[in-house]
């Protein structure tokens, strides 16, 4: 019988950095609700580092048993399965994106979530497995629409409680983006927020 080789990137790394990357994304999370500055970087780091994480998955080597051996061989074009599987995951790494994007409130968040939850939702509900890959797959599609259907309101609300002159600043600038003196104030008042 053939001895099954591991992929070290696949096997080793990626798995452990993913863990970290969950980590450190959770303690951006807990650091922006605390008001504290780094928890911007922190939530930059953990979720795009866990995007390219879920990126790179989906060009994952799938070894199949084809008997006595082993195989590598796969045509992700004619196998639709394994063509579901990379939509799956590079959904996920664009959930985890627009995660960010509506956390830190960039614009686009809005497109980027509906398009990557319902492209990741999609793919789910057409091969359902129950793999540990599916499992975080779900969460990560649930956890994409839980914070799609939160209201940029909210965020602004919670993330800038201590401010609330640049709270109101920043859901005028939401409400009208097209606005130049709006967008203005808001950056002088985020770059002063910085230099405090």
């Amino acid at each position: 019988m053939a001895e099954v080789r591991k992929n070290f990137l696949y096997n080793e790394v990626l798995p452990r950095t993913e863990r970290l990357h969950w980590l450190v994304a959770a303690t951006g999370l807990g650091f922006r609700y605390s008001l504290l500055r780094s928890g911007s970087i922190l939530l930059m780091v953990g979720l795009s580092g866990l995007s390219v994480i879920y990126f790179l998955r989906a060009f994952e080597p799938v070894i199949e048993d084809v008997g006595p051996e082993f195989s590598t061989a796969y045509s992700p074009v004619t196998e639709s399965p394994e063509l579901l599987r990379q939509f799956q995951y590079i959904a996920s790494a664009l959930t985890l994106l627009g995660i960010l994007f509506k956390l830190l409130l960039w614009q686009g968040q809005a497109e980027l979530l509906l398009v990557s939850v319902s492209t990741l939702l999609i793919t789910i509900s057409l091969k359902w497995a129950t793999s540990q890959q599916a499992c975080s797959i779900l969460l990560i599609g649930s956890l994409g629409l839980l914070i799609w259907l939160v209201p940029t309101e909210t965020l602004v609300r919670t993330f800038y409680r201590d401010d609330p002159a640049l709270v109101e600043k920043m859901l005028f600038q939401h409400q009208h983006p097209g606005d130049k003196a709006a967008t203005a104030e808001v950056l002088r008042l985020l770059n002063a927020r910085r230099n405090r």
